[in-house]
């Protein structure tokens, strides 16, 4: 995803896996969780539930000119992987 620095971006983030921990390169803002809306919160880490959606804005502030990834990872101890998004 290509954007101009400065703005903010919606992004909702569905989770197929099971319970998972996504780490943000950007601060983040929790506006909604599973379609209804939520008091604006802060993050840079979210905990998702299988099945659980969020919707986000994400802060494009930094160098448009590398990348940023969203960072997941599992929190079950058998199954423990790590997966990178590009942003």
């Amino acid at each position: 995803m290509t954007t101009k620095p400065n703005v903010w971006l919606h992004s909702t983030i569905i989770n197929k896996l099971f319970w998972t921990i996504l780490h943000l390169q950007h601060k983040i803002h929790v506006i909604a969780t599973d379609g209804n809306d939520v008091e604006k919160e802060s993050a840079q880490s979210i905990i998702i539930s299988s099945g659980e959606r969020f919707d986000i804005l994400v802060e494009a502030n930094g160098d448009p000119r590398k990348n940023y990834f969203i960072r997941a990872e599992t929190i079950e101890v058998k199954t423990r992987k790590n997966v990178r998004y590009i942003l």
